[in-house]
Order: C-alpha cells, then sequence, then structure tokens
C-alpha cells in the first residue's frame, strides 16, 4: 500500500538532502532540475496480419489508400506494421527506409511521438520493418527490440 503524507513530508522523501542544505544556508527555494536523456532504441516493433476492419477504422487507415475497392470505401491491404522510435525525429528516415523496401505505403507517421504505421501486403511489411530494425541497429548503433509478428 503506498504510503501517505503531507506536502511536506512527501518533498522531503524526494528531496530530503538539498531541502536540509536550502534550510542551513538559508535559502527560501529548493531548484530542481529535470534532465531528459535521448534514448537511441526502437522500443516497439509489431507486424499485424490482417487485422479486422476495425483495427483500420479506428486508426483513420479506411480511406484515401490503394484502388482496392473495399465494403464502405477504399481499405488498405494486408498488414499493419508498428514502429515506436527514440529520438521521436528519427521516424523520418524509418519511413523512408519502408516505401524504398518494398510495395509499403506510409499510413501514419507522427516525429513528435515517434511512431510509424506502415501498411502493405505481408511480406512486403516484414521485409520493410527487417530492413528498418536493421539500418538502425547496424548503421546508427540504435538499441532495437526484435520484431514481434502475429
Amino acid at each position: 500500500m503506498a504510503m501517505r503524507g503531507s506536502k511536506e513530508e512527501i518533498l522531503n522523501r524526494i528531496y530530503g538532502r538539498a531541502m536540509d542544505k536550502a534550510k542551513a544556508t538559508g535559502a527560501r527555494q529548493v531548484r530542481s532540475v529535470q534532465v531528459q536523456t535521448v534514448a537511441r532504441e526502437i522500443s516497439f516493433a509489431h507486424v499485424m496480419g490482417s487485422p479486422d476492419d476495425i483495427v483500420f477504422s479506428n486508426l483513420a487507415l479506411d480511406i484515401g489508400f490503394h484502388d482496392s475497392t473495399h465494403e464502405g470505401g477504399a481499405r488498405p491491404e494486408g498488414s499493419l506494421g508498428v514502429l515506436n522510435i527514440r529520438p521521436q525525429e528519427s521516424v523520418v528516415i524509418a519511413a523512408d527506409l519502408a516505401v524504398k523496401s518494398g510495395a509499403v505505403d506510409i499510413g501514419f507517421m507522427d516525429r513528435f511521438s515517434g511512431t510509424l504505421i506502415i501498411t502493405g501486403p505481408r511480406g512486403d511489411v516484414i521485409e520493410a520493418m527487417r530492413q528498418i530494425l536493421q539500418f538502425f541497429s547496424e548503421s546508427l548503433h540504435f538499441n532495437v527490440c526484435p520484431l514481434a509478428l502475429e
């Protein structure tokens, strides 16, 4: 069970030594600096083979793709590949590698969250994901998770 306490007790648990030093020197406030280390990693890499239509719909991938029509409108064929990359801007490189590796489309790319979703035939999506993981691991020296296949 979590410990409960007053604001001062919680702050003392977190910043105990800094607060003691501030009191001893007569300082009126404690300065706290938060540092975020940029990891160089691909933390999530997954291929979904033939997901249900509702997955495409909920991801807004059910409009504007391919020439094949599907009940209710156009729909990407085949599979989805999903990646999460840090630093987030690296998703642009991953998207470039994906489209050059086979017959895949970019379903979604967000350089602020580091998320990439690619669509296309299962074999092409798997090959694109493998090439992305290999390039980031060998050329850019990223920590790379294994590719999960459904």
